[in-house]
């Protein structure tokens, strides 16, 4: 049972450290990003 809570923890520890991936690359390049979004 343990293996399975460490596995989950794992993908939400990814997950939030692709969203805070995304918001450090956002910065630098937000004209071009801004532009692709809207």
């Amino acid at each position: 049972m343990r293996k399975y809570f460490f596995a989950g923890f794992v993908k939400m520890f990814l997950y939030l450290l692709l969203q805070v991936t995304d918001a450090i690359l956002e910065l630098p390049d937000n004209s071009r990003l801004t532009n692709q979004v809207h």
